[in-house]
């Protein structure tokens, strides 16, 4: 669960939404600490072989089927999720790039 701005958001149901463009392999939303809000979304995408990850075709998919509280402030390409050893994305890890890459976009603690 994501808090932003007091609301629980469901990192579920954006992942469900950017799984329905072609271009997606793996898809992982997680929060981001930022000061305020409590957390920022943050859309971490690995793309299809071959395939870019499409942040401006991606942000008018979800402009009109999501809550704008709910848009990724961040989307991040991945050649591959960091995984642990059953196989599964490694979270903590993730949310440990995620939170590095925001910070040296300027908008993350």
């Amino acid at each position: 669960m994501i808090i932003r701005a007091g609301e629980n958001i469901s990192p579920v149901e954006i992942e469900q939404l950017i799984r329905e463009l072609d271009w997606v392999r793996e898809v992982k939303v997680v929060g981001v600490p930022a000061p305020v809000v409590q957390e920022e979304i943050a859309a971490c995408i690995v793309p299809m072989p071959g395939r870019s990850v499409d942040k401006e075709g991606l942000r008018r998919h979800l402009a009109h089927r999501l809550a704008a509280y709910k848009m990724p402030v961040y989307i991040f390409a991945f050649d591959e999720f960091p995984l642990n050893g059953c196989g599964k994305i490694h979270l903590k890890e993730l949310k440990e790039i995620v939170c590095q890459r925001a910070q040296k976009e300027g908008k993350a603690l």
